[in-house]
């Protein structure tokens, strides 16, 4: 009878209601997830950036590049492997002057004298 489909088709939307009620609270979660993954993805870019910055101007600070070398690492959504990595690069030890080439190295051979027609 009319009735009773008039009951289930109420009872159908009360339903889908529900679920899309439930469906919106999932995607405000999801979206503010996000928008968190997204801040901490930008903050360890711009920290990134810095790092990279620092390491460009190395020859003149290098505790400087450390310090923003530390800060990355510190960042909790780089990877564990990248983690390791820095810790290595910082604990390695600046070449000794005498590993350093020779300046006697940097320079380059005289030109070369050429064959000149005497008459």
């Amino acid at each position: 009878s009319l009735t009773t489909r008039v009951e289930e088709l109420a009872g159908s939307i009360a339903a889908d209601d529900a679920d899309l009620k439930a469906a919106t609270e999932v995607r405000e979660k999801e979206a503010a997830d996000y928008m968190a993954t997204s801040l901490d993805f930008g903050e360890s870019l711009d920290a990134l950036d810095g790092a990279i910055l620092v390491l460009k101007k190395k020859s003149a600070n290098l505790p400087q590049a450390q310090e923003a070398l530390l800060q990355v690492q510190a960042l909790k959504l780089v990877p564990e492997s990248s983690k390791q990595a820095l810790v290595a690069f910082l604990q390695q030890a600046q070449p000794a002057v005498e590993e350093m080439p020779d300046e006697m190295l940097s320079y380059q051979a005289p030109e070369a004298y050429g064959y000149e027609f005497q008459s």
